[in-house]
């Protein structure tokens, strides 16, 4: 299946407001685990396979270059993506809140939409029972294609051509 058209069955998958049967279990910290899909086959630990063996970061002070990251009601990260400083909160009601340079802009899709190339994805992967929300960054391989953990980056980076 072509990269992009995965990217965007996951995108939309992810963003889809009635899901069947989520399962959620909270790990050893209390932080809720991602979730998993009971009855989607191959796509039932989806959101594992996309955080890779870095797991998720919970509440970073510095938004990770690439991976998935997890914020608790009411906390933040930001980071500087190209020349734009990228900011990722969730309010007290469980809402994302993202800014680039200070302007509010959506969540999910390309970091700022004035990159033709779409060098970086931001995207949800859930908004979960006690207000948190797991992100994910996706980055654009110099391939062609995303790839959402450092596992897959550094193996693209290491192909020839």
């Amino acid at each position: 299946m072509d990269c992009r058209l995965l990217m965007a069955f996951v995108a939309r998958f992810f963003r889809a407001r009635h899901l069947p049967a989520l399962a959620f279990h909270s790990d050893a910290n209390g932080q809720p685990a991602l979730p998993t899909y009971p009855g989607f086959g191959l796509y039932s630990d989806l959101p594992n396979q996309f955080c890779g063996k870095q797991g998720v970061r919970w509440n970073p002070p510095e938004l990770p270059r690439i991976g998935c990251f997890g914020l608790s009601s009411g906390s933040s990260a930001s980071a500087t993506i190209g020349n734009h400083r990228l900011e990722v909160a969730v309010g007290s009601t469980g809402t994302e809140i993202c800014k680039i340079d200070g302007a509010i802009v959506g969540c999910n899709g390309c970091v700022y939409k004035d990159d033709v190339a779409c060098e970086t994805r931001l995207d949800l992967i859930s908004r979960n029972k006690d207000k948190s929300i797991f992100f994910y960054f996706g980055r654009r391989t110099r391939h062609g294609y995303f790839v959402t953990n450092q596992e897959n980056w550094d193996y693209e980076e290491t192909r020839r051509n």
